[in-house]
């Protein structure tokens, strides 16, 4: 990952030094779109002389054109020419402004002198950036799948896909129809692009915010009405709720021009605060959706069961599904000729539990046919981190050092396949089904969950994100 850090540095450096280049190249030139009278004919006075200047009239196509400026402005800050047809027809005056870093600057467009070189190095960094980490959460899915990195490259590689195609398509604009072209709306597509992002995804965040309202309903009435069944509702109303500022609430905004730009800077930092957990909400889902397809490794010749609550030593439902399909791998590995498989139940015992959980696993194991001297037990955790660090232990004192299973049911796949890489495990998981209902309020505490593990991290990016979109903002 560090290294295509630097690769994406190298990058954005090489395209801001050719945007540079190219705004300084004796050839580059300012455009500016004008409506062409009937006859094609323009006549151009310029307010005052300024021997640096030089100008062309350039036709375009159904009635409009653009006229070329060339040079630069030797000696005054500001310089206007007026432009109207030869027969007549209404006259428009077009003011340039002088500005250190930009060269000539149209104050109504937005357009500067070589800005298809910025507009071009733009374009090729989103496009190097999408291609970054299109390419990172490849390498994720194939060697470190169980790590936050991957659900950063899935879920802003989306945005960076989505933003990247808007731009390219302003880019082509910019030399199909330049004289209909102006900078003003590449800026207005940089601002917006995490409100654009919105109304992009906003089909899929309704959708998937009903669907887990429905499975929600159905859990309250077979599960009982309490607070973390309910988890999968609240998350649907905050997305829905949360779509109506970002998307609708500036429709037909008026008012003084600082208010109405005061107002778009927050819109912009609201739709950026959004944006974020959007984001970590697709690349969640993405990688539990991947988990749950990830291949099993059968050369893996352990498998840990990560336990969850029993009932006087009775084994419920839920853990059974662990327990049943860490059986079902075992056997597996067996048919294929990988020999036996050594099962590791992991838990220990809750302040509601007449005994550790793994002491309860292990009878259910023996219950099925699992041979003693294939049990090693973990009875001493209290939660899914500890149990993946205390199995390492327990398999280093035994002198395993290769890879390892676990098992536990398919919507805690990913969160625990993270634990078990910061336990310093190289794991894979297997997961067992669950209800249809459950599945989508268990995946909301799982996102909870994996959102909470990191509150440092959040935090800085998400203030690094606000910053950048504020300050672009406020400039642009």
């Amino acid at each position: 990952m560090r290294r295509r850090l630097w690769v994406l540095l190298a990058i954005t450096l090489a395209f801001a030094l050719a945007a540079f280049l190219y705004m300084h190249l004796p050839s580059a030139h300012l455009d500016i779109p004008i409506d062409m009278p009937g006859d094609g004919r323009i006549l151009i006075q310029a307010s005052e002389e300024d021997g640096g200047l030089s100008w062309e009239v350039m036709p375009g196509r159904n009635g409009q054109g653009f006229i070329r400026f060339r040079g630069d402005m030797r000696e005054r800050e500001t310089f206007r020419v007026q432009s109207e047809g030869m027969d007549g027809g209404e006259a428009r005056t077009i003011v340039l402004e002088k500005n250190p870093f930009l060269g000539m600057v149209d104050a109504s467009t937005g357009n500067f002198t070589g800005f298809r070189g910025v507009v071009l190095a733009v374009s090729g960094f989103l496009t190097a950036l999408t291609t970054v980490l299109i390419l990172a959460f490849r390498d994720q899915i194939r060697h470190r799948f169980y790590t936050y990195h991957t659900i950063y490259c899935a879920g802003f590689g989306v945005f960076c896909f989505a933003t990247c195609l808007l731009f390219l398509g302003q880019t082509l604009k910019m030399f199909l129809s330049p004289e209909t072209f102006s900078m003003v709306q590449m800026y207005s597509y940089l601002i917006s692009a995490p409100q654009r992002f919105m109304l992009i995804t906003m089909p899929f965040l309704v959708i998937f915010s009903l669907l887990m309202m429905i499975s929600n309903v159905f859990l309250l009435r077979r599960e009982g009405k309490r607070f973390h069944n309910m988890l999968g509702i609240l998350l649907s109303v905050l997305m829905l709720a949360g779509l109506y500022p970002g998307i609708f609430l500036g429709d037909g905004l008026e008012g003084l021009e600082g208010d109405v730009r005061w107002f778009e800077t927050w819109e912009c930092v609201y739709c950026t605060f959004y944006l974020y957990f959007e984001c970590m909400l697709l690349g969640a889902v993405a990688c539990g959706i991947m988990a749950v397809k990830y291949p099993e490794r059968l050369e893996n010749s352990c498998v840990l069961i990560l336990g969850s609550q029993t009932f006087s030593g009775r084994v419920p439902p839920l853990l059974a599904g662990r327990l049943d399909r860490a059986m079902e791998f075992g056997r597996r590995r067996r048919e294929e000729g990988y020999g036996e498989t050594l099962y590791i139940p992991c838990g220990g015992q809750g302040s509601h539990e007449t005994e550790p959980e793994a002491e309860s696993m292990k009878r259910y194991l023996l219950e099925h046919g699992i041979p003693d001297e294939q049990i090693l037990v973990e009875n001493t955790s209290r939660n899914t981190y500890e149990n993946m660090v205390n199995a390492g232990k327990l398999l280093k004192e035994r002198g395993y050092e290769g890879d390892v299973t676990f098992a536990t049911n398919n919507y805690h796949l990913f969160r625990s396949g993270v634990w078990a890489w910061r336990a310093g495990l190289r794991a894979s998981g297997v997961g067992s089904r669950t209800r249809w209902y459950f599945w989508p309020n268990a995946f909301v505490r799982e996102f909870l969950s994996l959102l909470l593990a990191e509150p440092v991290r959040h935090t800085v990016l998400l203030l690094f994100f606000l910053g950048y979109f504020f300050t672009l903002s406020r400039m642009l």
